[in-house]
């Protein structure tokens, strides 16, 4: 039967006609406004907050979290879609690559940056007004890893900025004899997004020299990565923020403790879930050419 409702007939039968219109109004809330919150309509419609959820799930809204990401260009756009289908075709020819290739990258982790704010939220009658308070200076330590289908070489900490001579020193003496015990040298693959330490010369002579043209970075003419997109490397798009998640759990004492709880957090990394974070690539290949190069927006669930 018809009855002219957004909500299924099974939902308002038995229910007074003020709270079947109240519903529809908070529902039409949210297609209007996003950004509305569950308690927001559920006072401003005199409704319980379980009505409005329930309404929401019934009609398959889900929540979803805003993201930032970085400003593309249309000359990004471009270099996005060649890279991704000149990737694909070289996964689908050579069974080497994507098994033997490690994505790279380092990240900034400060004591009092990244405490999960979820437990911030307080239940009162009124607002508490609660705060708490950081320091406007985190200390911070750098990081670098490679994540690979074969596994993680790192984390490797760095003392004080990070250059292209102390990231050299990195490659030579820590990650090219890890990757050693690895794979087979002579079929490795290597990635770094092209920051200012990955460009430096000696750099790019050295990655050259030991893998010939088997290495991504900014502006190779054999294997370009594109700029801005940290959304297709399983060292950004997963690594990087599944470890945060994990490390700030609650608040950290020192840099000491920082540094453990790294340490920890990667080691806690399943090989199943390193292989989806691969498999996590190819996928998005395949997205940024569905999507003309724009971002891709594929949620990863470890």
């Amino acid at each position: 039967m018809d009855t002219g409702s957004l909500l299924p007939a099974a939902h308002h039968q038995n229910r007074p006609a003020h709270t079947v219109k109240n519903v529809e109004a908070s529902l039409e809330a949210f297609i209007s406004n996003p950004h509305i919150s569950v308690h927001h309509a559920a006072n401003l419609f005199e409704l319980n907050k379980s009505t409005v959820n329930r309404t929401l799930q019934d009609h398959k809204f889900y929540q979803y979290k805003l993201q930032t990401c970085q400003k593309l260009f249309d000359e990004d756009r471009a270099c996005r879609r060649q890279f991704a289908e000149d990737e694909i075709i070289l996964i689908e020819s050579d069974r080497d690559h994507l098994q033997n290739l490690f994505f790279s990258d380092e990240a900034h982790f400060h004591i009092y940056g990244g405490v999960n704010r979820q437990n911030y939220w307080y239940w009162n009658e009124e607002n508490p007004s609660c705060y708490a308070e950081e320091p406007l200076y985190s200390p911070c330590v750098t990081v670098w890893a490679a994540i690979g289908e074969h596994g993680i070489i790192g984390p490797f900490f760095f003392e004080g900025n990070v250059n292209s001579g102390n990231y050299l020193q990195l490659l030579q003496n820590e990650f090219w004899p890890a990757l050693h015990g690895l794979v087979h040298i002579d079929h490795a693959r290597f990635m770094q997004d092209g920051t200012p330490p990955d460009w430096g010369r000696a750099v790019c002579e050295w990655l050259s020299e030991n893998f010939g043209d088997r290495w991504m970075g900014r502006d190779l003419p054999s294997m370009p990565w594109p700029a801005r997109s940290p959304d297709l490397t399983p060292i950004d798009f997963f690594f990087w923020g599944y470890v945060k998640s994990k490390v700030y759990t609650t608040p950290i004492r020192d840099l000491d403790e920082l540094r453990e709880r790294i340490v920890t957090a990667i080691k806690g990394i399943t090989v199943k879930t390193r292989y989806k974070a691969i498999l996590g690539y190819r996928q998005r290949l395949h997205r940024c050419l569905e999507l003309d190069g724009e971002h891709v927006e594929i949620t990863y669930a470890p």
